[in-house]
């Protein structure tokens, strides 16, 4: 295995692929995992391929229903008794939209949890999965300098983010109005570099706070 998106191993190596359901997140959130350990009595021990952003390497769910070269993991799954038939049928109704166009983006399954933005992008685009339905959500120049049409924006770099429901008084609705949505940084990923002489209109993302821009 080699990619630009995760330390890649050493040639020939061995391990295992495996069933991971987080444990915090619905079953459709169930991903396939790999650890590179070839011992079994090690793999309790072992580590999982990481990606540069500190996410597990996962072949998704939503990819094993969906995408015809991975019908053989479907169907040693069923066939271990680790997926229901019935479930993964429904998902595939449900999902009927999924296409290829989706694979490469970074999926959702629940409020909070964290995908990555690239602050250099003028587009960031993820799926949404859920029981009933696939969607998306895009973020279009999110980080650009509105006072300007000059795209990319003032910063490089990537970020590891998740959406919380807003804690300030100003985004307070009543039900049943849904409540306002905020993206906090999780985390640095990569060194974030601003253009020289840049006034910081746009703030610049930090570690814990909250993603912000200006609409002039």
């Amino acid at each position: 295995m080699a990619s630009g998106d995760y330390a890649p191993s050493p040639s020939n190596t061995r391990g295992f692929l495996y069933l991971y359901r987080p444990p915090l997140l619905p079953p459709i959130a169930s991903e396939i995992h790999f650890r590179p350990e070839p011992d079994p009595r090690l793999f309790s021990t072992g580590a999982n391929l990481i990606k540069h952003n500190s996410i597990p390497w996962a072949i998704s769910l939503a990819q094993i229903v969906k995408i015809e070269v991975y019908a053989p993991f479907k169907a040693q799954l069923i066939s271990d008794g680790f997926l229901d038939p019935d479930f993964l049928a429904s998902l595939e109704l449900a999902w009927e939209g999924y296409t290829s166009r989706n694979l490469a983006m970074q999926a959702i399954y629940t409020l909070g949890q964290p995908f990555e933005m690239n602050l250099a992008s003028s587009t960031t685009t993820i799926s949404v999965f859920t029981m009933r339905a696939q969607g998306s959500i895009e973020f279009r120049q999110f980080f650009v300098d509105r006072r300007t049409s000059r795209s990319p924006g003032p910063y490089t770099g990537h970020i590891l983010v998740r959406f919380e429901i807003s804690p300030f008084v100003k985004h307070a609705r009543p039900s049943p109005r849904p409540p306002v949505l905020v993206l906090r940084v999780l985390k640095i990923v990569t060194p974030i570099e601003v253009v020289a002489g840049y006034d910081m209109h746009v703030p610049m993302p930090t570690e814990g706070g909250f993603l912000a821009n200006r609409k002039g």
